[in-house]
């Protein structure tokens, strides 16, 4: 480890205090940062307090998914250790959004990465899990950044460069810390029997190759209601909270709190009644980041 690294150190599931999840991907284009908007909707619906924080440095998108306006953001907390709160936005839907902050041209220092880390565990005491949607693919400040989580989720899709790149980064993962816990997710998928088929498929080639798995969180499947959110600016149970697509993501939430049982309060507030600001006019956003 060199010395950002060092400075991490990762708490059982089990223990007290707010719990901190990374949200990866190998590769770009796998809908992780729509899925991580979502999953903070549905884990507060279930009564967790959430912090959803953008740490894509150069191309986040959560403030426009989310449709908040924001002034600093995540970036200005790592690079120069403003207070969470001065970069803390409600969200109508219940929970708090960090923004990515101001483009810069460079990766931020491991250092500064790993301190803030430590920083964000401390102040964001009054949540019960802060969900840390990252930039694509490997990066140093990415690495620190999951080894300081207590869970990684690992999105894939059904395309062979996800899955090699998402391979890729779970090596890398496991050969600076084998302990780390990670868990896929497969993404936008068409059926259930494709989703087995390429959890299968991967948990060989990480047995084969590399002596351990990562553990399976769940499933999304392909849903036009992704579209139709993105395009509204809003989260999927806002336009058809019913629908299998919401059902599905609830259940990774499901899956989230089971692994740190009654650690996560069940008394978040009402989703309904949150102080913000929302954007005059809606935008098209990506819907494949």
């Amino acid at each position: 480890m060199n010395e950002g690294r060092g400075r991490i150190t990762r708490r059982p599931a089990g223990a007290a205090g707010v719990k901190v999840v990374s949200i990866l991907s190998g590769k770009g284009g796998v809908g992780k940062s729509v899925f991580a908007l979502n999953l903070a909707e549905r884990l507060t619906a279930l009564g967790a307090r959430v912090l959803l924080v953008d740490a894509d440095l150069h191309f986040g998108s959560i403030a426009i998914l989310a449709n908040v306006e924001t002034g600093a953001g995540f970036g200005e907390y790592v690079r120069s250790g403003v207070p969470l709160e001065r970069v803390v936005t409600a969200t109508r839907h219940g929970f708090d959004v960090v923004a990515g902050g101001e483009t810069e041209p460079t990766e931020p220092d491991v250092t500064a990465v790993a301190r803030a880390m430590e920083r964000l565990r401390r102040e964001a005491e009054r949540y019960d899990l802060v969900l840390v949607d990252h930039s694509s693919g490997v990066s140093e400040a990415a690495i620190v950044m999951a080894h300081a989580s207590d869970v990684n989720l690992l999105v894939l899709v059904p395309e062979i460069t996800s899955i090699s790149d998402g391979y890729g980064l779970y090596k890398h993962l496991q050969q600076i810390d084998s302990n780390i816990d990670c868990r896929l997710v497969v993404n936008r998928v068409l059926s259930g029997d494709e989703a087995e088929f390429i959890e299968t498929k991967f948990l060989a080639v990480c047995q084969r190759f590399l002596g351990h798995v990562p553990g399976y969180a769940g499933k999304v499947g392909e849903d036009s209601l992704f579209r139709r959110a993105v395009a509204s600016q809003t989260v999927l149970a806002r336009l058809e909270e019913q629908s299998f697509a919401v059902e599905e993501v609830t259940s990774i939430a499901r899956h989230l709190l089971g692994v740190f049982g009654g650690a996560v309060s069940k008394g978040a507030g009402d989703a309904e009644n949150s102080g913000i600001t929302i954007n005059k006019t809606p935008a098209m956003a990506d819907i494949r980041e």
